[in-house]
């Protein structure tokens, strides 16, 4: 017996999607790792270290 072929509704336009999912994260992790840094970053270098960090991690997030 042969198995069925899967059908994952991914004919067509699927590049397209993944590219603009990506785009949309990558301008919502700028904006959120900018909320995070601007107001640390008047705490001098230690706030700009510890943006850093946090910005780190919530890229990892």
């Amino acid at each position: 017996m042969k198995r069925p072929d899967p059908d994952l509704d991914t004919v067509g336009g699927t590049f397209d999607r993944r590219v603009g999912a990506v785009l949309v994260d990558l301008v919502l992790l700028a904006l959120v790792n900018g909320a995070v840094w601007a107001p640390l970053a008047v705490f001098g270098e230690a706030g700009s270290a510890s943006a850093s960090a946090l910005g780190t991690i919530t890229t990892f997030l």
